[in-house]
């Protein structure tokens, strides 16, 4: 804490300095630029002490400076725009340069020939071609200015969607336009950085979103990454990519560095008003929804705006204002699963091995098969119209028949009308129409520059957005039970409000003519919501008991039947905890940035920092999965619903559907597989009343500080280099709401290296590692962070850029000027983002915890398992199901385990049993990548530049997760000499082969591990298996056969990860994981990943030559990830006990990459965001 405290003290201090001193850092800077030059004679001798002065046209700003001992000239943090330079020296006719176009982060190479003559007399040139050349350092990308934003078709009418048109800047995969805008899921990853590594910088703030880093959460992950505020191509003067490389005040990310200028007024009134329409009437419909019988959907964007800037205060104060309305609707393909007539009466029907369909009557009374659908659709299926006889209890071995409640929620969806799934009529058909998609965005930006003297310039800018959206795929109501829906039309009920701000303040002061500061200050505010109220509102006859017959209400809360999901959700509406969730964002930074430039002889010297403080309000009512703040029941099978045993499946019904068979049969019997609910702590650990939600409140600070140089060696060569340093503050919460995992048997926390080490260290000789784990609040434990602080991101650049003169050897091949060659290299750092530091970890246990009663029975007590006759069914046995409440622990220890679906729980256990952790590693350290580049630019005729060149990056200690639940695939059990995996991969061989699951080969690691065939999962007990079983000629055999009857229909379809989870409580050692003792997965994100980029490219670019402009650019790259998503994604790293393993065999596929559209079948594979060609073209 001592040392914290003297390096917090250092940083602020410097800071301060800093600031007092108006010390700017860098020559141009995110809102700036650089122009520079040489001034000689026509023999090539250069001219000191020559006076240049640079004047702003717009505005008529001037500055002046002089010319070094070299002849060389700087003007440092010059606003982008249009200039012209006077350049004048005794004995020498005056020079005036027009026609000098500064863009924003590029240098502009003016470089200025004087003839002998008169100062009175004047030579007026303009400038060419070459002041595009980069002449200062190796950064990749290209400035877009206002006229060639708001020509190029960006349907989004976004300049951030024209990240993805840069060099090395990949779409991803499938990124087709969608319903919110452009781009996809996936698209943004630039220069090998992972795609939340972009950092978006406006006016010299930094507009980035502080929750994912890509703006995902305000377009539902459809859209390229983007700022938080809107960035509209008409409220822009300049827009720039550095994809690499960027300059030495960028420490920000790993990934590309996006620069924006907001467009300021001048002397002269200017403005302008559109309106952009976009409809369907040419659109054709597709082959499906055409099949379907579904119109094609109706699209309408009108988007109309103004804007208008000019002089408040001639040369002195200038304003611009702009003002953008968005009106978007368009409809998307919806889907319901629904009961067809047959199950909505309580008839399962399905095809026999002959193709015969069989009826299987669930009532106790004869019943008539119904009519599926009023059209001739379902001619396969003879028996509709027939009277089915009555089950005697062969089948439902209570002899209840089709649940009330579950007819009560059934009565209120439509018939189907798409029986597409081939005989999906039978049992379960969907419903498929169209559902609204609603956006309604406003936005307003005013900028203000101010001259206040001819050393300080101020300026301002203030962007608002609000945007009301109703989004599809969420949340709908299908059965017209919410205010204004009817029944059979698609009712999206979730909305995304959303409600940025952004404030930024500059101050640029120029001390001398060899000393410019440039401070600024910005305040960003990132508020947003998810709403989705469709567990609060009542089903009529399941909720308010008016169509139940004796039992009235049937049920107390909402139900989810068939799925957790929500398309095969058999409800009308939808509660699957992904869609039903709901939450707030509130994240706000307080940014200062101070930069320093010093001209002195041949070098700029660059000194300053950043100071960023970072303020997160977050509430929510879930934990991703398996329920929410609201109470609901499943009736449902599938996934991670395996609580249900003992469904007697007819000998008619094919193996392949005969998981299908057991999810119907729970569905219209109304068992219940479990009752979920999120409950919630206080920061004592005490529990907050139910229905509470999860709330935090966290603070994230960042330090920079860096220097810089750069060095005109002559007038063709400038090196670059300087040191910069950073640190990433871990998250405080005020409130103490933070816990941390520990093993209860030392009190001392658990960090995941020593956690895997031990437990493959144990496995390999047999024997078991699993200690029990408890959590407990961070102070208990003496820390004020859940992870330390990193002090060692210190990040070095170099860069040269030598731009050859007509003397030399290589003069002639490389022209007068026209060439540069520049290569450059940099360490940087990555950013976490507010999604890894806050959100997720929210989701661990301590203060908000998930509570499951699992498989009630019939009297509502939770009991791990239940069959038919056990099974709690809703409406029948009763309305309610109690879930174990959180219990006041003692000693401020949590220890989950009570209730666990195995029924094994730790003997100390004083909480629920919890399906998952999130959780920071207590070693977690600031990733980081070296990036090399090398380029050559040579200036073209017809105005045009080409470039060619090479970027690689080595990234390591990358965020990643891994779970600490990992099943050890190495466990050898003594004596054997066979691992687990190779027991696995030997019985999956024999079953793909078509081996039965009773005839496979002993494995003398499964007969070890389960206990011998006196076990009872081995004898076919029925207190594992629901009923008796006949006698297995082997351990393994029972194990194959288990597993098929669990719904896997072979071995390996679920990975050996599921296998051992699945058969882990019949383990003869006990369980080696705490998946089914005490918590289901334990998800730890830390600095687990690497990846590695390469990449050549060509970009060939004109500017307004004969009226085209275009840029043109191909990539040919390769790059490699061992985790390649986002830190928004809770995926974790398929083996967490060797991160770095090239290959995987199905035993050691453990846990799938989620979050992303990208399958990892290795683990060192071919990532998506490195597609190995891509062009990219716009003109304008």
């Amino acid at each position: 804490m001592l040392r914290l405290r003297t390096v917090f003290c250092q940083v602020v201090i410097l800071l301060i300095v800093l600031l007092l001193m108006n010390a700017s850092l860098q020559a141009q800077t995110a809102s700036t630029s650089t122009v520079t030059g040489t001034v000689s004679d026509k023999s090539g001798s250069t001219i000191p002490n020559a006076k240049v002065d640079l004047e702003d046209v717009d505005t008529k700003a001037k500055t002046t400076v002089t010319t070094g001992s070299d002849g060389g000239y700087t003007f440092p943090s010059v606003r982008p725009g249009n200039y012209g330079i006077t350049v004048s020296a005794k004995g020498f006719r005056q020079s005036v340069v027009t026609g000098v176009r500064v863009e924003i982060g590029k240098s502009a190479l003016v470089n200025v020939i004087l003839e002998v003559g008169g100062m009175t007399e004047t030579v007026e040139v303009r400038a060419s071609t070459g002041v595009e050349l980069q002449t200062l350092d190796a950064s990749m990308g290209d400035v877009l200015d206002a006229n060639l934003l708001s020509s190029l078709p960006t349907l989004s009418r976004d300049a951030t969607s024209l990240v993805l048109l840069q060099p090395m800047a990949i779409p991803g995969f499938n990124g087709a336009v969608s319903g919110s805008g452009e781009g996809n899921a996936s698209g943004g990853t630039i220069a090998g950085a992972r795609m939340d590594q972009n950092t978006f910088m406006l006016d010299g703030g930094d507009a980035t979103s502080n929750m994912e880093g890509g703006g995902g959460y305000n377009t539902g992950f459809q859209a390229t990454p983007r700022a938080v505020v809107p960035t509209p191509v008409e409220s822009l003067e300049e827009f720039r990519v550095q994809t690499n490389n960027a300059g030495v005040d960028f420490t920000r990310s790993l990934g590309a560095e996006v620069q924006m200028v907001t467009r300021r007024g001048s002397n002269d009134w200017h403005g302008a008003g559109y309106w952009y329409h976009q409809n369907d009437e040419l659109n054709s419909n597709d082959w499906f929804r055409n099949r379907r019988g579904v119109e094609n959907p109706e699209w309408r964007d009108n988007r109309y705006g103004g804007r208008i800037g000019g002089p408040i205060w001639k040369n002195r104060t200038f304003f611009f204002v702009h003002e953008e309305e968005r009106h978007f609707s368009t409809q998307s393909v919806f889907q319901r699963l629904v009961p067809s007539a047959a199950l909505k009466v309580g008839i399962l029907k399905f095809k026999d091995a002959g193709g015969v369909v069989r009826a299987f009557n669930l009532n106790p009374t004869a019943t008539l098969d119904p009519a599926a659908c009023s059209a001739p659709c379902n001619d396969n299926d003879p028996l509709i119209g027939t009277m089915l006889p009555a089950d005697n209890g062969t089948l439902d071995p209570r002899v209840k028949g089709l649940n009330p409640a579950i007819a009560a929620e059934w009565a209120n969806m439509p018939p189907p009308n798409d029986f597409s799934a081939g005989d999906a009529a039978l049992r379960a058909p969907f419903f498929t129409s169209t559902v609204p998609n609603i956006s309604n965005e406003h936005f307003a930006v005013l900028r203000l520059d101010h001259k206040i003297n001819d050393k300080w310039d101020f300026m301002g800018s203030y962007r608002y957005s609000t945007s009301a959206i109703v989004p599809p795929n969420i949340q709908e109501d299908v059965g017209g039970i919410a205010k204004g829906c009817q029944k059979g039309v698609p009712c999206a009920l979730a909305s995304r409000p959303l409600q940025p701000r952004f404030l930024v303040g500059g101050l640029t002061g120029r001390l001398t003519p060899n000393l410019v500061n440039d401070f600024h200050f910005d305040w960003l505010r990132h508020w947003w919501s998810w709403i989705a109220p469709g567990a609060g509102i009542p089903v009529p006859g399941l909720n308010t008991g008016t169509a139940c017959g004796a039992v009235a209400p049937c049920s107390d809360t909402r139900l989810q039947i068939w799925s957790e999901s929500r398309i095969n959700a058999m409800v009308p509406i939808n509660v699957n905890t992904q869609q039903a969730r709901q939450r707030v964002w509130n994240g706000q930074d307080y940014t200062f940035i101070d930069n320093l430039t010093w001209i002195k002889g041949k070098h700029a010297w660059n000194f300053g920092g950043r100071v960023q403080l970072q303020h997160f309000l977050h509430v929510r009512d879930d934990k991703v999965v398996g329920g929410i703040t609201t109470p609901l029941y499943f009736v449902a099978r599938g996934g991670q619903f395996l609580d249900i045993g003992g469904v007697p499946v007819p000998s008619s019904v094919k193996s392949s559907d005969a998981s299908t068979y057991r999810r119907a049969y729970i569905s219209a019997l109304g068992l219940v597989d479990s009752a979920t609910q999120v409950l919630t702590r206080a920061g004592d650990l005490s529990p907050q009343p139910a229905g509470s939600t999860i709330t935090q409140k966290e603070n994230v600070n960042a330090y920079e500080l860096y220097f810089g140089d750069t060095w005109r060696v002559s007038p063709s060569l400038t090196l670059s280099y300087g040191l910069t340093w950073g640190v990433q503050m871990p998250p405080t919460d005020p409130t103490g709401k933070t816990a941390m995992m520990i093993d209860v048997s030392t009190g001392k926390p658990i960090d995941a290296k020593s956690y895997i080490d031990a437990k493959e260290k144990a496995a390999l000789n047999g024997d078991v590692f699993n200690p029990t784990v408890g959590y407990v609040p961070i102070k208990s434990l003496g820390r004020k962070y859940p992870f330390d602080p990193d002090y060692t991101n210190f990040g070095p650049r170099l860069a040269f850029a030598w731009n050859p003169g007509s003397d030399g050897p290589l003069g002639g091949l490389l022209g007068n000027k026209k060439t540069v060659l520049r290569g450059g290299w940099s360490r940087a750092f990555e950013r976490k983002n507010g999604v890894g530091l806050v959100l997720t970890p929210a989701l661990g246990i301590g203060f908000g915890d998930l509570s499951v009663c699992t498989a009630p029975n019939t009297t509502g007590a939770c009991s791990g398992f239940s069959n038919p006759t056990t099974a709690f069914r809703i409406g029948i046995d009763g309305n309610h199901i109690n879930v174990p409440p959180l219990p006041a622990v003692s000693g401020g220890v949590i220890i989950p385990g009570q209730g666990s679906p195995s029924g094994i729980q730790p003997a100390n256990a004083n909480s629920v049993f919890e399906s998952r952790d999130f959780r920071l590693d207590p070693h977690y350290v600031t990733g980081g990548s070296d990036s090399i580049d090398f380029s050559i630019q040579r200036e073209l005729p017809g105005k045009m530049i080409l470039e060619v060149g090479y970027v690689g990056r080595w990234s390591r200690d990358l965020y990643g997760n891994i779970d600490l639940n990992s099943v050890p695939y190495m466990f050898t059990p003594k004596g054997t000499n066979q691992s687990f995996a190779k027991a696995f991969d030997a019985v999956a061989a024999q079953l793909q082969a078509g081996v039965s699951t009773r005839a496979v080969t002993t494995q003398p690691a499964l007969e070890a591990m389960l206990g011998g065939l006196g076990s009872p999962l081995c004898s076919g007990s029925a207190s594992v298996w629901g009923s008796t079983q006949a006698p297995f000629a082997s351990c393994t055999a029972a194990a194959a056969e288990f597993d098929a009857q669990n719904g896997n229909p072979f071995w390996p379809a679920h990975g050996a990860g599921a296998l051992w989870f699945l058969l882990e409580p019949n383990f003869a050692t006990g369980p080696m994981t705490l998946a089914n003792t005490q918590v289901g997965s334990l998800d730890w994100s830390g600095s687990f990943t690497y990846a590695n980029y390469n990449a050549g490219f060509i970009t060939v670019r004109s500017r307004a030559y004969r009226g085209l402009t275009f840029d043109a650019n191909y990539t040919y790259s390769h790059g490699l990830d061992n985790f390649g998503i986002t830190q928004e994604c809770t995926g974790a790293i398929p083996d967490a006990y060797d991160h770095h393993r090239v290959g995987l065999s199905p035993a050691s596929t453990l846990l799938p990459a989620a979050c992303q559209t990208w399958s990892m079948t290795r683990l060192r594979a071919f990532r998506n965001s490195a597609a190995r060609r891509q062009t990219e073209t716009r003109t304008g």
